[in-house]
């Protein structure tokens, strides 16, 4: 597997995925998802609630994600995509989850829905109120973790716990 760039890599029949273990979806593939043709989003919607894995990387560009997949969107319950709220997070919990000594900055991050789906990890935004950040929800037969954060962000990206962080967040669904 790699990364796809053209959004015309991608299947338009369920069973182009056979052998896919996990698609990642993170800020920079939002272009890619718009560009999907319908047939290609119901293919890729049957394989993720056939069994898929996904783990999807939000941060700022939630809203152009979650349109093309209203599918998990519906699955966040409480989630109004009119009204997506971002929030700047306290990074100590992800630094926590990993057991970092490398400290990360202020994170901007989707907030996500109080309820539904299991919570993978629970900090506090700066105003320290309760944040959820990472939220495993179950797609028919298969399984996504949404991150609020976007783990392509500089500040992740340089991060040498990212890719310790991505690992651990995709060891369930794995």
């Amino acid at each position: 597997g790699g990364a796809v760039r053209d959004a015309r890599g991608l299947p338009d029949n369920v069973i182009g995925y056979t052998g896919v273990d996990l698609v990642v979806i993170s800020p920079s593939s939002a272009n890619l998802l718009a560009a999907m043709s319908e047939r290609q989003r119901e293919a890729f919607r049957l394989w993720a609630q056939g069994g898929g894995q996904l783990l999807v990387s939000l941060g700022g560009a939630a809203t152009d994600i979650l349109s093309s997949m209203p599918w998990l969107a519906q699955r966040m319950t409480g989630l109004n995509l009119s009204t997506v709220k971002t929030i700047k997070l306290d990074p100590s919990a992800i630094e926590t989850f990993t057991s970092s000594q490398t400290r990360l900055p202020t994170l901007d991050a989707l907030e996500l829905p109080a309820r539904g789906g299991d919570t993978r990890i629970a900090g506090r935004n700066t105003a320290r109120q309760p944040a959820r950040i990472a939220v495993d929800y179950s797609i028919g037969l298969g399984r996504a973790t949404v991150v609020a954060v976007a783990l392509d962000s500089p500040a992740i990206a340089d991060w040498p716990q990212r890719l310790l962080l991505i690992t651990r967040l995709s060891k369930r669904l794995l």
